[in-house]
């Protein structure tokens, strides 16, 4: 029963404080190479607004948050990108996040967080070994 009790804690937690969605600057135009699902069909044009982070059954699930040319929004799985070309990349910010997206960059994020902690430890570590050579 503690234990129950301490993981719901601890998934309460993090779903109030931790970051659960990443929009982006400016939407990424994306047009599907193969039939995704029922809703998004080969050839359909899709703007990508960013990535959301949830549990399902005590499970992380990842998602594009996507909207049709009607305005209608969609979601589907970040491994999926690679059924999708990317149009209309014509500035920077467009261009780093198709790379953090493709790259799981922004995956990473969403599941790991910034773990400011581990860097900070490498980063100290690697001062000590520098100050010792």
């Amino acid at each position: 029963m503690k234990n129950l009790l301490i993981l719901f804690l601890q998934l309460a937690f993090c779903s109030l404080y931790g970051q659960t969605e990443i929009n982006f600057t400016e939407p990424l135009k994306i047009v599907s190479t193969e039939k995704i699902s029922s809703e998004i069909k080969k050839g359909a044009i899709l703007s990508a607004t960013g990535l959301s982070y949830s549990y399902n059954d005590g499970f992380p699930v990842l998602a594009v948050i996507a909207k049709n040319i009607d305005g209608s929004s969609t979601k589907f799985e970040p491994k999926k990108l690679t059924l999708f070309e990317f149009k209309e990349i014509d500035n920077i910010d467009k261009a780093w996040d198709k790379h953090l997206l493709i790259g799981g960059t922004y995956t990473n994020l969403l599941t790991n967080g910034f773990q400011y902690e581990v860097r900070n430890d490498l980063n100290n570590d690697a001062i000590e070994y520098i100050k010792y050579l």
